[in-house]
């Protein structure tokens, strides 16, 4: 059983793997407004290093499957602002948060137990904060991207690709 579920995943990210006519259905993420132009990451009035919004890019071009694709410059359907506030959340949660309403990335300059965010800490908030975007939710093994924050980086792992496979394939059509 679990190989022929491997063997259609394979297949199906083979015959979609590439196109940019992905979309997802509505409520997850930016949904159908991604449409074939992709997410533009507007990040230039956050006063953020480069740095760290090209390592948390990498982080998600390494997931390979049908999916919107981030952009930083040129024009898109949907524009996902990110913004980086001095000091921790002021509701105390976390590390950033994504607002599906304002399209919205924040980062804050603190943990919530005050400590000075370093930039690996901050490519793995976005990179969390990247999957929300996409349409990934919150998960609660914190070993994953998108579970709760440990104090070490987390990258994007194959159980994060497969998720997005199964959220974006249905919604991806040849060229």
């Amino acid at each position: 059983m679990r190989t022929r579920f491997l063997w259609g995943f394979f297949l199906l990210a083979s015959w979609c793997n590439g196109q940019t006519n992905c979309q997802v259905q509505s409520g997850h993420g930016v949904g159908t407004e991604a449409g074939q132009e992709g997410i533009k990451l507007d990040y230039n009035s956050a006063n953020l290093n480069s740095s760290i919004v090209n390592g948390a890019l990498a982080a998600w071009n390494t997931c390979t499957l049908p999916r919107p694709q981030f952009e930083t410059s040129g024009s898109s359907s949907v524009e996902v602002r990110v913004k980086l506030e001095n000091g921790p959340d002021p509701n105390n949660v976390g590390m950033s948060e994504w607002s599906n309403q304002d399209k919205t990335i924040t980062l804050y300059t603190q943990s919530p137990s005050g400590s000075t965010l370093s930039s690996s800490d901050l490519v793995s908030a976005l990179t969390h904060e990247l999957g929300h975007v996409l349409g990934l939710g919150e998960v609660s093994d914190s070993s994953c991207l998108m579970g709760p924050y440990t104090g070490s980086p987390k990258v994007v792992g194959s159980s994060d690709c497969i998720y997005l496979s199964n959220l974006w394939a249905p919604f991806c059509t040849p060229q």
